[in-house]
């Protein structure tokens, strides 16, 4: 199986009025951010975006990825940060089904 990849989407309340992002890429371990996929392991995955998700599709299949049910957000600024855990291109629907179970979202 390939490796996996992390996006993440800062949502800002002067973005959120234009109904845009005000900044959005790919993340790594170690809270780094870059314009560039990392390739991950699902346990990696897991240091970078914690929490509950829930799969981008009611039904898990081709495509699919799990994003964060609850955005990390700062109160000072008012910003709201979600991560994406984006499976292999090569994951079978057997495999999405099981990282779904893993994650707390299986249908």
């Amino acid at each position: 199986m390939g490796k996996f990849t992390v996006t993440y989407e800062v949502v800002t309340p002067e973005s959120a009025a234009d109904g845009e992002a005000s900044e959005s890429g790919f993340a790594d371990t170690g809270g780094w951010k870059y314009q560039e996929p990392a390739s991950l392991t699902l346990k990696e995955c897991l240091t970078i975006a914690q929490g509950g998700f829930e799969a981008s599709q009611s039904a898990i299949g081709r495509g699919t990825w799990f994003t964060t049910v609850d955005a990390d957000f700062d109160y000072a600024t008012g910003a709201a940060t979600t991560y994406s855990i984006h499976p292999p291109r090569n994951c079978t629907l057997a495999s999405l089904r099981r990282i779904a179970r893993v994650l707390g979202c299986a249908d």
